[in-house]
């Protein structure tokens, strides 16, 4: 709540009283109203992130003097003390301090005020700074030059962490990671896990690397979209990680080191493949670059569908039994599994359950002794952007996808929607889509594709009325 609404500067802001009045001598003894209308204009602009009207003043003092009128058996220094409390709590209560109210400027335009706290929220997760406010309060942001000056030093703030973190968090759906350590004390996951039998947070770092990775290719060493999805920098802090990578954890100073040479980017971090089983999902992560990474939804499955995951099996590889419950010709399953979801998940066969690189899947009896080793294929056809693709592994796949500036489009229509709070629903949304879709394709730095979201012209407008 405090990072919400900002309650450091509101409380800063009440300090104004040091300066401007002296509660002991001035309320306490004699309760210079004035300086109460003072404090209430202070404190309100700040709880309600834009300047108090008259008539909101007004009422602020009503229920200050309620509480000064139902306490007179109390000493004149808490009967002010609890007036103030009062009224504090009735601001904080208030929907402009727990909404965002937009009501614009009538022709469609956010107001000053309005658009400053967007800007705020937006990157910082947070209410606006004192520059903020001045350049609403002396009309500058409202301006082309005064917004886009705002645009540039609100992106380039550390605070911008924030919101990228939650971004990224989302996007790349780190809360669905499963733990690692599930089936501890289970004789297949054992006999799998070997020496590396993973702790109860390993999943937790799994997907805070994800974020970071995404944090750190827009603000920390700005690149372009490829090279994030590209990216073998090991981000990690976490030493279990790090030893999964095959490196050491990094410090946070300097450029960090990479990862081993096995990786082929975003696919391949432990965190888009590890499953916390001595199985894979490639269904599940067939899906999700289908969905997730290219923008492609692939419907409602039909009734039929089963919705748990195959079984290991004593016999056959994991790409075996789904392709075999999946891609029986002429069934319902095969239309979608065999061309458009499970090569997609093939390709990452090369990792196993704790997202460590293999060539070969060990098969196990259910007691937990090997049975047998079997080679993994990870290579596949598959239809991208309306073209059929053929790739052998997740280096590949990864290549492919680039080249086909689905993912690029994908992560700007991802990113609108998450600057706007809403899905696109219009000509001018999908335009502008395209048009950060195809910067992206053309090499154009993350940091200043942050920028560029909040240039649109729909961040300074009024979001349209729902459908």
């Amino acid at each position: 709540i405090s990072a919400t609404l900002g309650l450091g500067s509101v409380w800063r802001a009440s300090q104004f009283l040091g300066d401007r009045c002296d509660l002991n001598a001035e309320i306490w003894e004699g309760e210079d109203l004035g300086c109460v209308d003072t404090w209430i204009r202070s404190m309100g602009a700040r709880i309600h992130r834009r300047p108090l009207s008259d008539e909101q003043v007004a009422f602020y003092r009503t229920i200050y003097d309620r509480a000064d009128e139902e306490t007179v058996e109390m000493e004149e220094w808490e009967r002010v003390d609890l007036g103030f409390r009062h009224v504090l709590i009735t601001m904080l209560s208030s929907p402009w301090a727990t909404y965002h109210v937009e009501v614009g400027d009538g022709d469609g335009e956010l107001d000053a005020y309005e658009l400053a706290n967007r800007l705020s929220y937006h990157f910082w997760q947070s209410s606006p700074d004192d520059a903020l406010y001045a350049a609403a309060a002396d009309g500058s942001l409202l301006t082309d030059e005064g917004y886009r000056a705002q645009v540039e030093r609100v992106a380039a703030d550390p605070k911008t962490a924030r919101s990228l973190e939650e971004f990224f968090a989302d996007w790349l759906r780190v809360e669905e990671i499963p733990r690692m350590d599930a089936r501890l004390g289970t004789p297949i996951f054992d006999a799998f896990a070997e020496d590396t039998l993973p702790s109860a947070t390993l999943h937790e770092a799994m997907g805070e690397e994800l974020v970071a990775l995404g944090v750190h290719h827009v603000l920390e060493s700005p690149g372009s979209f490829d090279t994030f999805f590209q990216s073998d920098r090991m981000v990690t802090h976490d030493g279990e990680l790090a030893a999964l990578y095959g490196g050491a954890p990094w410090n946070g100073a300097g450029e960090p080191g990479a990862v081993d040479g096995s990786r082929a980017g975003l696919l391949t971090r432990a965190g888009m493949v590890a499953t916390g089983s001595a199985n894979t999902r490639p269904i599940m992560k067939g899906v999700f670059v289908r969905e997730g990474l290219l923008c492609e939804p692939l419907g409602t499955p039909p009734d039929n569908a089963n919705a748990s995951p195959p079984e290991l099996s004593e016999t056959q590889t994991t790409r075996q039994v789904v392709e075999a419950l999946t891609e029986q010709p002429g069934s319902s399953c095969a239309a979608c599994h065999a061309d458009l979801i499970n090569p997609l998940g093939f390709a990452t066969e090369g990792f196993d359950g704790l997202g460590r690189p293999r060539t070969e899947q060990t098969l196990y009896a259910e007691w937990g002794e090997p049975l047998t080793s079997l080679p993994i294929d990870s290579a596949d056809t598959s239809i991208l952007a309306g073209q059929r693709i053929a790739f052998s592994d997740a280096t590949d796949l990864t290549d492919e996808i680039l080249a086909s500036g689905a993912a690029h489009r994908c992560f700007a229509r991802e990113f609108f929607r998450f600057t706007y709070h809403r899905a696109e629903s219009s000509d001018a949304d999908d335009c502008s889509i395209q048009t950060l879709g195809d910067a992206l394709v053309e090499g154009q730095s993350l940091d200043v594709f942050l920028q560029r979201v909040a240039l649109q012209p729909q961040f300074r407008t009024l979001a349209p009325p729902a459908q």
